[in-house]
């Protein structure tokens, strides 16, 4: 409000100076003319303080709006890293959890077709060759299916730009779909 003060300053100088003036005259048309002049100088004087006002106000409201526009976009990268956080730990710890069940189901099939080709070795042993060699190719097969579905579920957990297959090539990069109103980022 301090820059207000000298237009305050110099409306009471030009109202003492004319008072004054008309006072030293002596003439009541003077001192008449004096008082419209102090009445008009006034009522422009409450519209030019009211104009700076408004502006002074409008400056403040668009200060405070820049402010909050900045406030709610870090809010915006903020919530957008920590969901990013939030999904690339849910990822690893699912990644965790499957790579763990598979090392036991691994050693649980393992043991299965170990012990499969263990018997069906007896029984080729034994003289029965034929019963023998139906449980080694029983395991066989089931092994190569269970390696089969162990590859197909590792490129199914592959990230983008794993090489997943073993092939060499690199695997392309998931699309990104910014769902907030008015960003404009490709991916």
């Amino acid at each position: 409000m301090i820059r207000f003060l000298p237009g305050l300053i110099i409306l009471q100088l030009l109202v003492a100076l004319t008072t004054w003036g008309a006072i030293q005259s002596g003439q009541l048309m003077a001192l008449t003319a004096v008082g419209v002049l102090i009445l008009v100088s006034s009522v422009f004087f409450a519209l030019w303080l009211k104009s700076q006002v408004q502006l002074h106000s409008k400056d403040e409201i668009a200060k405070h709006r820049e402010k909050f526009a900045r406030e709610r976009e870090e809010l915006r990268v903020k919530a957008e890293r920590e969901k990013m956080k939030v999904v690339k730990d849910t990822q690893k710890q699912f990644t965790k959890e499957s790579s763990r069940a598979n090392a036991k189901a691994n050693f649980k099939v393992g043991a299965a077709v170990a012990g499969a080709i263990g018997v069906g070795s007896v029984l080729v042993v034994s003289q029965m060759v034929t019963l023998g060699l139906l449980t080694l190719t029983t395991a066989g097969g089931g092994i190569a299916g269970y390696l089969v579905r162990a590859r197909q579920d590792k490129k199914l957990l592959a990230g983008p730009g794993d090489d997943a297959d073993g092939s060499g090539k690199k695997l392309s990069k998931p699309k990104v779909i910014n769902a907030l109103p008015g960003s404009k980022k490709k991916a």
